[in-house]
């Protein structure tokens, strides 16, 4: 004998909304591609490679001078004022905002770079601090100018709110284990500044190999300062394009310097001050074994 089995309408009314349920803009973004963050377009380390954690992160030094480098053979980047690069900064135990002004002194961007004939002498942009909602770019609440906020977990793009689909390797956790290894840092946090850079030329782009050379102001950037990138190319209002970040692998950090990160944090003086006390004893317990021999 059969059975009718039947399902209650507001069922099935429940299965027609969701199927109407409308996805997040950032949904239709296609994977990202890697801005790479390099020590400077006259440096020894322009397009990243050189790296200091291992096989990952590039060593900025302690100039004044970041470059971010489109590494793809094909693919162009926004770099105008309503769709700008953003150049990210990552400072260790930094809680308020840290740049008083735009730090900023001077943008040059080479499309490509170095190019065919060593001709290229670059054209001009410049840099602006970015209103939140470029992108989907927000903070915790407490934006001042630049300055988005103190991240003590998650992942750079995630805490600012950008759309990336693919790519969360700019971890608190990452950043925090390469902070003590090459700077010897302690980080229990990192204030997080945002700077939108533009290309003032016609075509307003960071074109397929091409580099954007951003200076600062002497002095501007603290030791254990890290640096991303991000762009976008497509209709961002609509959900289409496509994503430009950096991974981690790729990320820049200065290096030397001083600066108010530069000093140890407590534990790791804790630590330094064990290690001195334990060469002290050992050097006392051979004296004592020498003089009884």
């Amino acid at each position: 004998m059969k059975s009718n089995r039947y399902i209650p309408a507001t069922a099935l009314a429940l299965c027609a909304s969701l199927l109407t349920i409308t996805l997040p803009a950032f949904a239709e973004f296609s994977g990202s591609a890697t801005l790479r963050v390099g020590a400077g377009a006259s440096s020894t380390c322009p397009t990243g490679g050189c790296f200091t954690y291992g096989n990952e992160v590039n060593a900025l030094g302690s100039g004044n001078t970041i470059s971010i480098y489109e590494n793809s053979a094909s693919q162009e980047v926004s770099a105008s004022h309503n769709k700008p690069l953003l150049l990210i900064l990552a400072i260790p135990n930094q809680t308020t905002n840290y740049f008083a002004s735009n730090p900023i002194s001077n943008v040059t961007f080479y499309n490509p770079y170095p190019d065919t004939f060593n001709t290229n002498a670059g054209v001009a942009g410049s840099s602006f601090i970015p209103a939140a909602g470029v992108y989907g770019l927000n903070g915790p609440g407490t934006e001042v100018q630049s300055y988005y906020g103190s991240m003590t977990s998650s992942n750079i793009y995630s805490f600012l709110n950008l759309a990336e689909p693919t790519n969360n390797s700019n971890s608190f956790t990452n950043l925090q284990a390469a902070e003590l290894a090459v700077n010897g840092i302690v980080a229990t946090s990192f204030g997080i500044h945002v700077f939108a850079i533009q290309n003032d030329s016609t075509n307003r782009i960071l074109a397929a190999k091409g580099l954007a050379n951003i200076t600062f102001n002497s002095g501007a950037l603290p030791a254990g300062t890290f640096a991303m990138a991000y762009g976008f190319k497509g209709n961002y209002a609509a959900g289409t394009g496509k994503v430009f970040s950096t991974p981690f692998t790729n990320a820049g950090l200065t290096r030397g310097g001083g600066g108010p990160t530069g000093t140890p944090e407590p534990q790791t003086l804790s630590l330094f001050a064990l290690a001195l006390s334990g060469v002290a004893l050992q050097r006392r317990r051979r004296g004592r074994l020498a003089a009884a021999s």
